[in-house]
């Protein structure tokens, strides 16, 4: 797959999926697993907790040498694709927060259910519309809510929380309010402040590491360190602790994607004429031979027990072929 990307997509960006990537490391080092070891936790800690690319190779050296795994096959092969995988690496790419292939798990275990040996193509295809029209209808009811239901506010007198609990979906909002929260262990470190470009380094309460922010106030531009919004398409706490200090009271409208909104599905789609799909009659013939041929294959059996039984049946089958011809 990966040179099949490379040579068919070379724009895209190729990441491994972590879940498959944690079981395959269960399947290698189980043995390192054992007890009171902590590899496991600090394997985690190079995939997700690495805000910075020289973090995550003092790391990597770290988790080596304390569990002696330098001589390790399976992790140097998994050190050489470290882009794929390591939340530092992943910051060059718009993931929307995708790690794993769950959502295609999904639909396949929702199509896996009802498939079996004898579905046939026009089966097979009725089925999937009903798996697709269940998804469809819980879009709809996700949406119905996301509309009718008031989402809580954590800061009710915060003018950014109130903004953007009217335009988010439920689940983003949370997301966002999350970051918010965030923000008040954050503070600025230094700030530096020319013209209208604003630069500032942000820490954090009990977390390593610092971020550097840009904020340009005429055009309204802001970017982190972090890459946040980036990759994932919303605000990191970083960006919201330069806006309080800045006293901005409302969120750029460049930085409210809407595919995040509760507008996301307003846009009308083109209307696709599709062709009416007329049953395949030879299908269905087929369907009905595969049904009906164990039944005669039972009277052979039992009329082939003795030689009576044998005889009469071939009588009557000699009489019917005869008429038949």
């Amino acid at each position: 797959m990966a040179k099949a990307l490379v040579e068919v997509i070379p724009e895209t960006y190729h990441g491994l999926c972590t879940w498959h990537l944690m079981q395959n490391g269960i399947k290698h080092l189980g043995n390192l697993m054992k007890g009171e070891s902590h590899f496991l936790s600090d394997f985690k800690k190079c995939m997700y907790g690495y805000d910075d690319e020289e973090q995550f190779e003092e790391g990597w050296r770290n988790l080596l040498e304390k569990f002696d795994v330098k001589e390790n096959t399976w992790l140097q092969r998994v050190y050489s694709v470290r882009e794929k995988w390591a939340s530092c690496y992943l910051k060059k790419a718009f993931t929307l927060g995708m790690r794993s292939t769950q959502l295609s798990e999904s639909v396949n275990a929702d199509i896996k259910s009802f498939i079996n040996v004898n579905l046939d193509l026009i089966k097979f295809f009725n089925r999937f519309e009903d798996v697709v029209e269940e998804k469809r209808y819980n879009e709809l009811k996700c949406e119905y809510e996301a509309r009718q239901k008031i989402p809580r506010l954590k800061n009710p007198y915060s003018d950014i929380l109130k903004q953007v609990s009217e335009l988010y979906t439920p689940t983003i909002f949370e997301l966002f309010q999350h970051e918010y929260e965030l923000f008040e262990a954050c503070s600025v470190k230094s700030i530096n402040v020319k013209a209208s470009l604003v630069d500032c380094v942000i820490v954090m309460v009990k977390d390593l590491g610092e971020w550097k922010v840009s904020f340009d106030l005429d055009k309204k531009i802001i970017h982190c360190s972090c890459c946040k919004f980036e990759t994932f398409g919303i605000l990191c706490c970083h960006c919201l602790r330069v806006f309080i200090h800045m006293d901005v009271k409302s969120v750029p409208e460049q930085y409210i994607l809407k595919r995040w909104t509760k507008l996301a599905r307003s846009v009308s789609l083109p209307n696709v004429s599709v062709r009416h799909v007329v049953e395949d009659s030879q299908l269905t013939s087929t369907q009905r031979r595969r049904d009906i041929c164990p039944r005669p294959m039972r009277v052979v059996d039992e009329a082939s027990r003795s030689q009576e039984t044998y005889t009469l049946l071939s009588k009557n089958l000699l009489i019917y072929w005869t008429r038949k011809c």
